[in-house]
């Protein structure tokens, strides 16, 4: 009994710590997605006739402290690198070539091992890209939708995206093929397709209003297949409003995101239905610096692609799987990013976490050294 009143004390001390520096952070900042801009890889063009020799390398120390029923804790320890070639051929049209490598530390060899080629189309505000595309956590989905540990473990995306971005309207549209099937094979088609984008309806040097949304499917099926499985079909839908203040000194962001899935088909021990979550970001920047506060409530929500902490449903252990249609999630993140010259930057971060239904605390860093360099050559 007095254990049990012990850990009740802790947790309403915890809850009450959290929910203190949350108010602080909000009388002091807005609301924002994770600054994951140093990660994004962009297939940029030149003028024509210019060749672009790209090296891209990522090392990385990712260190998930978690011991609840909805993601194992996890080291992920060790290297990417991405050697490219760009050709810029002329009327919009340029060439990209290259390799992904990745090689985890400790595994006593290389893990993966993938070409990228893609043909790139500009004209005017439009692009198109087809073969490896600009995916990953370039499309500045929300970790409920997309799990940032996929930076690492399959950061290559191969498909189709068409993009467009004028003063006041960004937008892109995507679709990834996953899994190929052929006539009498053993697996099934598998992609995943989506739109993002955000108009500003508000736009000046201080203030920034968005209207923005987030729209996921992703669908495994096909008639070619032998398997006598049945069909897939999950669909994610995010309507999000967000506002910016910039002043001399700091960037201030405040972010409100509805999120609501609908899903068919046999998900192994996940129930199938209706969801919806509610994620409501904070935070404060200056230069390389970020603090941060996220509150994240969901009602049966689940997306195939999402982090798994964020999920109301858990299949750790297949045998006992777990249900939790309410959860109510408080996070605290400082980010860093540093300069260290003008090619290569170093980023921290330290993200805990607390479990209002538990009262547990949690949390997650890394370490990643991001260093991009491009050499151009005139080929005209």
């Amino acid at each position: 009994m007095l254990c049990y009143g012990s850990f009740y004390s802790f947790r309403i001390q915890m809850k009450k710590l959290f929910l203190l520096l949350l108010l602080f952070m909000t009388a002091r900042s807005g609301f924002a997605q994770l600054p994951n801009e140093v990660f994004y890889d962009s297939l940029s063009t030149g003028e024509e006739g210019e060749l672009q020799l790209g090296l891209r390398v990522l090392g990385y120390i990712r260190n998930t402290e978690y011991f609840n029923d909805y993601q194992a804790g996890a080291t992920l320890f060790g290297l990417h690198v991405l050697p490219t070639v760009h050709y810029t051929a002329g009327s919009g049209i340029s060439l990209h070539a290259g390799a992904f490598v990745r090689q985890d530390f400790g595994s006593g060899g290389i893990q993966w091992v993938q070409p990228i080629f893609t043909i790139r189309y500009d004209k005017g505000r439009f692009s198109m890209l087809f073969g490896s595309i600009e995916g990953a956590l370039r499309h500045g989905l929300a970790e409920p939708l997309y799990d940032f540990d996929n930076l690492i473990r399959r950061r290559i995306e191969q498909g189709a995206q068409f993009k467009w971005k004028s003063t006041r309207l960004s937008a892109e549209a995507w679709i990834e093929w996953q899994q190929a099937t052929y006539q009498g094979s053993q697996s099934k088609e598998a992609f995943w397709a989506g739109s993002t984008g955000a108009f500003a309806f508000i736009k000046s040097k201080s203030w920034v209003a968005e209207a923005a949304w987030q729209i996921t499917a992703y669908h495994v099926g096909g008639q070619l297949d032998t398997m006598n499985q049945p069909t897939i079909t999950q669909m994610n839908l995010s309507p999000i409003l967000r506002i910016i203040h910039n002043s001399e000194t700091f960037q201030w962001k405040a972010e409100y995101q509805y999120l609501h899935q609908q899903s068919t088909g046999s998900f192994e021990a996940i129930p199938t239905g209706l969801g919806q979550g509610h994620l409501a970001s904070l935070s404060m920047k200056r230069k390389g610096l970020c603090l941060m506060a996220n509150y994240w409530q969901t009602e049966g929500f689940y997306s195939l692609q999402g982090g798994s902490v964020y999920q109301s449903f858990s299949s750790i252990d297949p045998n006992t799987p777990i249900v939790s249609p309410k959860r109510e999630l408080i996070w605290l993140r400082v980010l860093a990013d540093i300069p260290l010259s003008a090619s290569t930057s170093l980023t921290l971060r330290a993200e805990p976490f607390l479990d209002l239904a538990t009262g547990l605390v949690e949390y997650s860093y890394g370490f990643y050294i991001n260093s991009r360099i491009i050499q151009r050559l005139r080929l005209k």
